[in-house]
């Protein structure tokens, strides 16, 4: 078997254009120098940062706080003396625990 045969392409039937340099510009300062104006803090965050309550009068936490406070729920398994039964209970939510929960859309035990 002989080796397939390659039509040869004339030098004429492609043509390679070089490559176009791509020039990089600095922006100029004046584009850059204002483009985004600093963030202003809204008047309702301002009045948490001075007075460290929420519109409601709730304290402001922090999340690692929020977390904590939210650790101390807990649910005690209790048995009366003269009984083989046991029943659970959770302990009382703080306010500020049940709205936690309630924008977790959450409750305790599920």
């Amino acid at each position: 078997m002989s080796p397939p045969s390659h039509r040869q392409i004339p030098d004429t039937a492609v043509q390679v254009t070089p490559p176009t340099p791509i020039r990089h510009q600095a922006p100029s300062a004046a584009i850059w120098n204002g483009a985004v104006a600093p963030a202003q803090r809204s008047p309702t965050a301002l009045a948490k940062t001075q007075t460290h309550r929420t519109p409601d009068g709730d304290p402001v936490y922090s999340l690692p706080d929020l977390i904590a406070e939210l650790g101390t729920i807990t649910r005690n398994d209790i048995q009366i003396a003269s009984s083989t039964h046991t029943y659970k209970r959770t302990t009382a939510l703080t306010t500020i625990q049940a709205k936690a929960l309630a924008l977790l859309a959450t409750q305790p035990g599920s």
